[in-house]
């Protein structure tokens, strides 16, 4: 009877330290997952900084050269660094990836406990992650992207209202003054040639008559 309630005993020693292992290795697989989904917090962060940054720079530069330039180029270059900072981001996060998934590999080889099934759940949720991550990413940069767009539109509006704006007064200062212009330069041009006086009436009943055609002229050229 002694022996019996002996063995009973040890089994029980045994199992507690079954559940005590087994609750020891659920633990480090949780404080793993959260390490990870930490770091990539961190690179999301980090990626989110440098394309605002990248993206305001480019921006500015872009506006200061509006008259110049139009909007297509403007929309090649945001292509470009929206390429160019998703490749870094995806190389981030495999990068994060496979130093924790060989880490974890390795922890995994030394206690002997955690199985492929575990570890191959593991891969998939931190997969699903990362497409969840990067799907909000793309979700911000378009909205930046689309922000950046109106402001050129904008700003491209306003370019073109000014130069409109400037060709007006100058057509109609040129409308008003038209007279004086062209009386001024013919007495120059002819005074000891023929007698203007006598041709300058003629010649601006002409230019009044055609005005408007001149003006249109004027504003085709502009």
């Amino acid at each position: 009877m002694t022996t019996e309630y002996l063995i009973a005993i040890v089994l029980i020693v045994i199992a507690a330290i079954i559940c005590a292992v087994g609750f020891v290795v659920i633990y480090w697989v949780l404080s793993q997952n959260t390490k990870l989904i930490q770091k990539q917090s961190q690179i999301i962060g980090d990626a989110k900084r440098k394309v605002q940054a990248d993206l305001h720079a480019k921006a500015s530069t872009k506006f200061e050269e509006a008259v110049e330039e139009n909007a297509e180029d403007l929309k090649k270059d945001l292509q470009s660094t929206g390429k160019a900072l998703n490749a870094y981001v995806r190389t981030e996060f495999d990068g994060a990836l496979h130093n924790e998934i060989k880490s974890f590999k390795e922890s995994a080889s030394e206690i002997g406990k955690v199985s492929g099934e575990a570890l191959a759940n593991l891969q998939e949720s931190i997969a699903k992650e990362q497409a969840v991550v990067l799907a909000a990413f793309k979700e911000e940069q378009d909205a930046i992207l689309n922000d950046l767009r109106g402001q050129h539109q904008e700003l491209a509006e306003k370019v073109n209202q000014m130069v409109e704006e400037e060709v007006t007064r100058r057509i109609t200062r040129f409308e008003s003054e038209m007279t004086r212009i062209i009386s001024t330069y013919a007495r120059q041009a002819f005074t000891n040639s023929i007698d203007i006086d006598a041709q300058l009436t003629y010649i601006l009943d002409e230019l009044e008559q055609n005005k408007e055609t001149i003006v249109g002229d004027l504003r085709n050229v502009t």
